[in-house]
């Protein structure tokens, strides 16, 4: 119960401080490179939009605990992502880093965000391997994380 508290305070602070790394070196720190400020901006972009749309495709399960979900959500972006969320995220906090010229952000995302969001994919999943049986590993199987990061995700 108190591991979960702090938790749940402790998570989004992380995620706060990405965008605070990235917001605060990015001028001191500059990549001096207009393909990855672009490059940087569509990930930023994608990133959100994949962010946003899982929690609209969660609906008012998107604030629940995840324990206490009572439906798996199978469609939507949901059908293409089993994690739309922590991906969003991710690839939010690489876009960022990338077209401000963070390094300091980007080394954060890659050393702190992404292993972080690894880690709850596994816990959430674990968890919805609990809750739902065979019908979340059926759906597991018929959609991948995303493709480069099968290997990553595999149990075990």
């Amino acid at each position: 119960m108190i591991k979960n508290a702090i938790l749940t305070i402790l998570i989004p602070f992380l995620y706060l401080l990405a965008i605070l790394i990235i917001s605060t070196t990015a001028t001191i720190l500059g990549f001096g490179m207009i393909f990855l400020s672009i490059l940087g901006v569509v990930l930023a972009f994608i990133g959100l939009f994949l962010w946003v749309l899982g929690f609209l495709n969660l609906g008012r399960q998107a604030f629940s605990v995840l324990p206490k979900a009572k439906i798996l959500k199978t469609g939507g972006i949901y059908k293409y992502f089993r994690h739309p969320i922590y991906l969003g995220i991710t690839l939010t906090c690489l876009g960022l880093s990338l077209s401000l010229g963070s390094k300091a952000g980007l080394f954060y995302t890659i050393l702190i965000i992404i292993p972080l969001n690894i880690i709850r994919a596994r816990k959430e999943e674990k968890i919805l391997t609990e809750r739902f049986g065979q019908e979340y590993l059926e759906y597991k199987r018929s959609c991948g994380i995303i493709s480069f990061m099968k290997e990553v995700m595999k149990d075990g």
